[in-house]
């Protein structure tokens, strides 16, 4: 079980400016760990130290969903380690490209979340008390290696561990992962925290994520 130092200060800015439950957070993390305890036979639970070697030492690119990303990470050298944060599967896998990593909470597009993991990336399904749902509906479909990850403290004597990289939004926590993997540089591509019309509530998110 990781829990990065900070993590915990992110989560009460966002907790108190969002209304976020902590309780509902934790019986989040918790049901993930049971779902990938119980499928352990037939999900690839991996242990995130292994992935530290593809990002050490090197830039790597985290692609949002915001216009001319695709085109941003297109541009980057050769063999430049990829990040996918959340809704930017739908536009990797359209555009055929393969990340290393994505980092989601499942609300993109699912059959885009499905043929990245098969493709070989590794994703790190994130529980939050609003979507035990979709992991209950797409966690065993994962054909690719996965990782949990949660926003509350991780629960110690989960069934599977649960990890806390810091971060908030899928960008954000994806920013936080590549920092504790030792990427070198994160260069942000297709990001907009300037988005147009989007609610209240969304505005309040993307502002969070760019103060993290």
């Amino acid at each position: 079980m990781i829990d990065v130092p900070g993590a915990q200060a992110h989560y009460e800015v966002a907790r108190e400016r969002l209304g976020l439950d902590p309780q509902q957070d934790a019986e989040a993390a918790w049901h993930l760990a049971r779902l990938l305890h119980e499928r352990r036979d037939l999900l690839q639970v991996r242990d995130p130290t292994t992935l530290k070697p593809q990002f050490q030492s090197r830039p790597c690119a985290v692609l949002a969903p915001g216009q001319g990303g695709i085109q941003q990470v297109q541009a980057l050298p050769s063999g430049t380690p990829l990040i996918v944060a959340g809704s930017a599967v739908a536009r990797a896998r359209d555009h055929d490209l393969t990340p290393r990593l994505v980092v989601t909470d499942l609300d993109g597009d699912p059959g885009a979340h499905l043929t990245l993991s098969r493709w070989g990336a590794t994703t790190a399904i994130h529980a939050h008390g609003d979507n035990t749902q979709l992991i209950d509906e797409l966690v065993p479909r994962f054909q690719g290696p996965v990782l949990a990850t949660c926003q509350t403290t991780p629960p110690k004597d989960a069934p599977a561990p649960v990890h806390r990289f810091g971060g908030f939004t899928d960008g954000d926590r994806a920013v936080w992962l590549a920092a504790w993997l030792g990427a070198s540089e994160v260069w942000l591509a297709g990001w907009d925290l300037e988005e147009e019309g989007v609610d209240g509530v969304k505005r309040e998110k993307l502002a969070i994520a760019g103060e993290m």
